[in-house]
């Protein structure tokens, strides 16, 4: 597998690896702080926290009798969030982020943490306050993660330059941070998945297959497309890894085996209705959504995190010495993968949002392509190899890392970003997402 280096200053770290430890901790605290402040996008997660509370409270995963939720079959089908099956009100959203929210939400109610007010009747605002809370947690844990996997490969300073690009200038902030979106668990698990795979490979030590595999099944279990690189990770250990790969496949196994019996329960199907991706997947649009989701002016991915535009110049400019090259090819798969996987959704603009909001799963393959392609240029640096485009990129990346934050400040910050979906509503309208003239990113200037 990928030749073992040693990243700049490793030693250092080797010696007092509680340094790294303790800067990551302050990432995390300032990450955190950052992300309190701002907007709150909770739209398809509304009820998430209510779930969890009857979890914690009375083990139950239904919501029937509450006060304050509508149980009226009808009724609850116009939200679009609640269906009653066998007699009982559930959520149509994967069951993974409620129930991973239970401890700390178990954590909170020392503190008075609740959804429901003194007469036991739901209150939304309550539960925003919460998302509010939790949310940036999780995104502040993920950023601090970022960097001490970009301390495996570049120095110290580049590392938390790195960890703050992704904290701010994608959308860890701008969606993941502002509520508990179903991808909100998901990138934090994909980048302890990530952490595990390259600290096994970087440091010559095992990658901890089942636990790699039980974290990947988690993030499937709070959203159907991150089964891309639960997939993708097994082929990767089938050519590398063939030891592990059995371990791997044997957890992926019996916790796809327990999803389908947790499924079968509650809903009476093998999976929950929303995994039913050929329901919701088509040829209608696929290629202005393959567009779209790169270049739409209010969606585009190379729109709302300019900063993957240094990341793939790193890559190809400095291909040849890269240092874990499978790595990158895994992270380019998955890429690939993913974007012709969401662009068969003829809703592909992922409804009320705010930018690329589909492709938020893939942040941490960027950074990991980011913190790879980084070091690709440290090597040819000290080869006196890298020329005249490494001014260019000294040139554009800050204006580029500039442009990332100011876009995503925008979402994270102003709740009138969000609002730009209402007028005219983008469902109905989704010819708003092509017009340059009124973007997602200036609504709040307009």
């Amino acid at each position: 597998m990928t030749e073992r280096r040693e990243p700049t200053d490793l030693g250092r770290n080797e010696r007092r690896p509680h340094r790294e430890y303790g800067y990551a901790l302050v990432v995390f605290l300032l990450v955190f702080l950052a992300f309190r402040p701002g907007g709150s996008q909770i739209g398809d997660s509304r009820y998430y926290l209510l779930i969890t509370q009857r979890l914690v409270e009375t083990g139950h995963f239904h919501l029937d009798s509450v006060p304050g939720v509508s149980l009226n079959a009808h009724q609850a089908s116009e939200t679009g969030l609640l269906h009653q099956i066998g007699g009982h009100t559930y959520h149509f959203f994967p069951p993974g982020t409620p129930i991973l929210t239970a401890p700390l939400f178990a954590v909170g109610k020392w503190f008075g943490a609740s959804v429901l007010d003194e007469q036991g009747v739901y209150r939304l605002e309550r539960e925003i306050r919460l998302h509010r809370r939790i949310a940036p947690l999780l995104m502040a844990t993920l950023v601090a993660l970022i960097f001490l996997t970009s301390r495996l490969f570049i120095g110290r300073a580049m590392s938390m330059l790195v960890a703050l690009s992704a904290a701010f200038g994608t959308q860890i902030w701008s969606t993941a941070s502002r509520g508990l979106w179903s991808h909100t668990w998901g990138v934090l698990l994909v980048g302890i998945a990530i952490h595990l795979l390259v600290r096994g490979e970087r440091e010559g030590r095992s990658i901890h297959p089942v636990l790699l595999s039980s974290t990947l099944a988690w993030a499937f279990f709070c959203r159907p497309t991150f089964a891309v690189p639960w997939l993708a990770v097994a082929v990767y250990l089938a050519i590398g890894r063939r030891s592990d790969f059995l371990k791997y496949t044997v957890t992926a196994c019996s916790w796809l085996a327990g999803f389908a019996a947790f499924s079968q329960f509650h809903f009476g199907t093998w999976l929950p209705a929303y995994y039913d991706l050929g329901q919701r997947m088509g040829p209608t649009h696929f290629v202005e959504a393959l567009m779209g989701n790169l270049i739409s002016p209010s969606r585009g991915l190379l729109i709302y995190t300019p900063l993957v535009w240094v990341v793939l110049f790193l890559i190809a400019r400095f291909w040849k010495h890269l240092d874990g090259r499978p790595l990158v090819v895994l992270s380019l798969s998955i890429i690939s993968c993913h974007w012709v996987l969401i662009s068969t959704f003829p809703h592909w603009w992922g409804g009320w949002s705010y930018g690329s909001r589909l492709t938020t799963d893939l942040i941490p393959w960027f950074v990991l392509l980011g913190i790879l392609g980084l070091r690709a240029r440290d090597i040819a640096i000290k080869t006196s190899e890298a020329g005249a485009h490494s001014l260019l990129l000294r040139a554009a990346a800050p204006l580029l890392l500039l442009a990332s934050v100011l876009i995503n400040a925008n979402g994270g910050l102003w709740s009138g970003a969000y609002q730009w979906n209402a007028n005219p509503d983008v469902d109905s309208h989704p010819e708003r997402l092509w017009d340059w003239s009124q973007p997602q990113f200036l609504h709040p200037f307009h």
